[in-house]
């Protein structure tokens, strides 16, 4: 499947799964059967590296 807004080819990880992230430019593509459609974008969120997080993992 290419990305509806710049072209590139986007992994589908299940055939199943109605919506895909186009991996470059983060546009959010959902799918109707054969057709597709241009959603919007999605944040690229940075990981989470709180103190609270960090020691929330090293109590576990």
């Amino acid at each position: 499947m290419n990305c509806p807004s710049c072209g590139a080819q986007v992994p589908v990880r299940g055939p199943s799964l109605p919506y895909a992230t186009c991996p470059y430019c983060q546009t959010l593509i959902l799918r109707h059967g054969l057709d597709i459609e241009d959603v919007g974008k999605v944040a690229v969120l940075p990981f989470d590296v709180s103190p609270i997080q960090l020691v929330a993992r090293e109590k576990l």
